[in-house]
């Protein structure tokens, strides 16, 4: 709850920032989309899981969010699906980093 409050603001003010951007992440994988707190204001009960598409860390919905950001500058913004790729693996992810070498390379 804490840790809600203190980024509140910057989820607020989700301003495009003005320069390209590539949005690589990992699809397919199981991952808390909603925790749901039965009988329980004040978040301290045990809550139920729901899954739904994501990186196992991170969900599709967050993972996407960067494409708000199209049409909102001038610059654009890629977004490319890996599917199967971890959160915490992305980096040993092979398809991923041709594509981080090649971004880096303008190819």
């Amino acid at each position: 709850w804490e840790m809600r409050k203190d980024s509140l603001p910057y989820a607020m003010n989700f301003s495009a920032p003005g320069v390209e951007i590539y949005c690589l992440y990992g699809t397919g994988i199981d991952t808390v989309e909603n925790l749901n707190y039965e009988k329980s204001y004040d978040l301290s009960g045990k809550p139920t899981l729901v899954m739904g598409d994501g990186d196992g860390t991170v969900n599709r919905r967050s993972l996407e969010a960067c494409q708000y950001w199209n049409g909102q500058q001038k610059q654009p913004v890629h977004l490319q699906e890996f599917p199967g790729a971890d959160h915490m693996q992305i980096l040993a992810n092979l398809a991923v980093m041709d594509r981080i070498v090649k971004v880096l390379l303008f190819e």
